[in-house]
């Protein structure tokens, strides 16, 4: 489902409640960002309606994936007890 479709789906909703309520509230369902369709006006205040998003609508581009990884390297550390009390060393320091 696409942001469209559930505004849609929860104006007509809302139009519903209202006219069943008798409720003189404003719905205006032009957004007033063009930038998101979800939007609208509800009694003079912005409103959005939430939808489930599916991963499926979005188009994924393999060339956002050509990066390598390079994971931090350490030094294994060499550990002892001594009367108790722990004390790490790096082996790399101690040789």
């Amino acid at each position: 489902m696409r942001v469209g479709e559930a505004k849609d789906l929860v104006l007509d909703q809302m139009h519903v409640d209202l006219t069943i309520g008798g409720m003189a509230v404003a719905l205006d369902p032009v957004s007033p960002d063009p930038r998101d369709p979800g939007k609208f006006v509800l009694d003079g205040k912005i409103a959005r309606a939430i939808h489930h998003f599916s991963g499926w609508n979005v188009p994924i581009s393999p060339s956002w994936f050509r990066w390598k990884i390079f994971e931090p390297h350490r030094a294994p550390l060499l550990v002892s007890l001594h009367s108790g009390n722990v004390t790490c060393h790096d082996v790399a320091s101690s040789r």
